[in-house]
């Protein structure tokens, strides 16, 4: 597998993501909120910067965004197909943009926080960088949905990956956000848990497409194409086992997420 297609994969798997950040933006335009004074703001998590670029028409008076993303393969997609003068892709962690030395109005991550484990750093860097007054737009899930917590344990078995080795992902439900939120100086405004299904269409596809977007993450070290053929049949056949879309070979699972519009008060 070309390691440049990524962000490729990526763009194929993430449409409800897309459609639950429409539903992000609806929440923040419900609070005080106000768009026009937005001219600054920082994406954490971009990936193939789809939504980065819709940002700039939420907020149609910015002067400069910058989105960041730990991947180079998917900040290639995201400068070559979500590219505009006023935002910069930059290669980073979650818990380094403060070292850009700029302030911004806002910052936005949609579900890329489940992933990071040190939610401290994180908010000691976004608060070196949004200062009191600023908002923070979060979207993410509150826990791994069931059918790719199998899908981590095959993964797993398949690599020899022990049970002591830690996975890579770091959940918070409501409760939990809103007490680093408050820990850290910042208020929620407006809050939404939501209860989805997801319909994923081709299974085959899916497995090999959200697999190989998530290489880097979930494979513990290892890509999806190192699965023998083999392999790769008998996860495809186990998810449909538990997973299946009536008789199609598609999969559909139920996902829980949550929605957050915070305001830096201290």
């Amino acid at each position: 597998m070309a390691t440049k297609h990524l962000g490729d994969f990526y763009n194929k798997t993430n449409f409800w993501q897309t459609d639950r950040w429409q539903d992000l933006v609806d929440l923040a335009m419900a609070t005080q909120l106000q768009p026009e004074k937005v001219t600054k703001w920082v994406d954490v998590g971009c990936r193939s910067g789809k939504l980065t670029k819709s940002l700039l028409e939420v907020f149609p008076h910015t002067e400069r965004g910058v989105a960041i993303d730990q991947s180079a393969t998917m900040l290639e997609t995201a400068k070559k197909e979500n590219s505009d003068p006023r935002i910069t892709y930059l290669e980073m962690g979650t818990d380094g943009f403060h070292t850009l030395g700029e302030t911004f109005d806002l910052a936005h991550s949609n579900f890329a926080l489940h992933w990071v484990k040190d939610k401290a750093a994180f908010f000691e860097s976004l608060n070196k960088s949004v200062p009191v007054g600023g908002y923070l737009m979060l979207g993410t899930c509150q826990k791994l949905p069931d059918m790719l917590m199998d899908i981590d344990a095959y993964l797993r078995k398949a690599f020899g990956i022990a049970d002591s080795v830690e996975g890579p992902f770091h959940y918070h439900d409501m409760l939990g956000w809103a007490e680093v939120l408050r820990k850290y100086g910042w208020e929620i405004e407006a809050a939404q848990t939501k209860y989805d299904q997801h319909y994923t269409g081709d299974a085959k596809e899916f497995l090999q497409h959200w697999v190989s977007a998530s290489s880097q993450k979930i494979c513990y070290g290892h890509w999806f194409d190192d699965l023998s053929d083999a392999q790769k049949d008998e996860l495809l056949a186990t998810m449909l086992e538990k997973y299946r879309y009536e008789d199609e070979e598609s999969f559909i699972f139920n996902e829980q997420t949550l929605l957050i519009i915070a305001k830096r008060v201290k």
